[in-house]
Parts: structure tokens; sequence; C-alpha cells
């Protein structure tokens, strides 16, 4: 498996955990009422949310960069 394919299921679990962490350490915040945008809309939440998104945004550049035309393997 290729480091951009790799990079999709880790990028779910890692989404996920963001979201689910983030939600419980927000006070107002109700995971079944909220967007999950307003995790960090006027939340200003702490940075280790901000570095599992950022994180999350960068494997899921590195997947969609292996999703472009010829990035297969053996071509």
């Amino acid at each position: 498996m290729s480091s951009s394919r790799a990079a999709a299921p880790i990028a779910v679990l890692l989404y996920a955990t963001a979201v689910i962490a983030g939600g419980a350490s927000a006070e107002n915040y109700d995971h079944l009422k909220d967007p999950i945008s307003a995790l960090m809309a006027g939340y200003g939440g702490p940075f280790w949310l901000y570095l599992l998104f950022g994180l999350y945004n960068g494997l899921l550049l590195l997947f969609a960069l292996g999703l472009k035309p010829g990035s297969r393997a053996g071509r």
C-alpha cells in the first residue's frame, strides 16, 4: 500500500479522534446538536486540537495527491 493510500484510514481515525476529544474538552459543545465547525468557531480550542485538525488536513492532502491521474504504481 502506498503512503498516499495509507493516509486515508489514518486521516479518518485522526478526524474522529479530534472531533470526539475536542467535543469532550469544550464546555458548551453537544455532539448531537452542534456542528463540528462549532468546535473551532468562537471556541478558541486548545493547541492540541488545532494540531490534530492540521495533521488531518495534511493527510487528506497527501491522499488527494495520490489520486491524481498517472499516480498508479507501475505507470
